[in-house]
């Protein structure tokens, strides 16, 4: 790929390069075209999120389907079990910004849930803090407990939490590649934040090794309960994503 776009698989954006480097980790084993989910970049959820409303495949159909894609990759659409979803990409030399739409085209009112998925390049996991979420109910999807979130996150070991929050924005501080990057979101109830660690990362064939690269912190629609947003026939409900990328002082 030569140039930040939307591919069909997924409505996937693999590549984003930024006036302060590539904004996203992508694994090198990664296949573009298919049919499995694509590990990097950024993947589009949908219309559930991983396994909350107990439907498969988990994060839901979007990102393993075939979209309908404009000349400049820029737009994507796909009809599906009477969802329809578009995606949509703006592009600066700092950041990216993406719009997400899920409309119900059926005759009755369903649940849906939306999400983006970034895993966004860092020096060292280890290292990074991702500020904005202080005062947080956190809930810990591999322990089954909630915590309360006292200062900046850090990451370690396995790190699967969901932040319930109307909070729009949060940053995370790099300092091994002298850089933060801000993720803010508008029509989201919820942040993740994801990194396999050690243990599951190196198990895992398309990250391996290069587990310390990336932190995933997840826009997401998830719904009371987190069990999904109702739409009434013919409504239509969008998330958006716009990340920017600075030095730090």
């Amino acid at each position: 790929m030569t140039q930040t776009a939307l591919i069909p698989h997924g409505a996937h954006l693999a590549l984003a390069d930024t006036n302060h480097g590539p904004l996203f980790w992508l694994s090198p084993s990664a296949q573009l075209s298919g049919p499995k989910p694509i590990r990097g970049g950024v993947p589009i959820i949908g219309p559930w999120f991983a396994d909350l409303t107990g439907q498969t495949p988990g994060h839901g159909w979007a990102r393993v389907s075939t979209w309908e894609l404009a000349a400049d990759g820029t737009e994507a659409r796909i009809e599906h079990d009477d969802w329809e979803l578009a995606v949509a990409l703006n592009v600066r030399p700092d950041g990216i910004k993406l719009a997400y739409c899920a409309t119900n085209h059926a005759t009755s009112p369903r649940r849906v849930q939306l999400a983006f998925h970034p895993y966004f390049l860092v020096d060292d996991v280890r290292n990074i803090t991702v500020a904005g979420l202080d005062g947080t109910q956190l809930y810990d999807r591999a322990a089954e407990v909630f915590e309360e979130q006292v200062g900046p996150l850090t990451v370690s070991g396995e790190f699967d939490r969901i932040i319930a929050t109307d909070r729009t924005q949060v940053t995370i501080q790099d300092p091994g590649l002298g850089r933060s990057i801000s993720i803010e979101a508008s029509g989201t109830d919820a942040f993740v934040v994801w990194n396999p660690g050690e243990t599951l990362g190196t198990s895992m064939p398309e990250v391996g090794e290069q587990w310390p690269r990336f932190v995933c912190v997840e826009p997401a629609l998830l719904g009371a309960g987190l069990q999904g947003e109702l739409l009434t026939p013919g409504e239509r409900r969008c998330i958006t994503m716009e990340v920017t990328v600075a030095a730090l002082p």
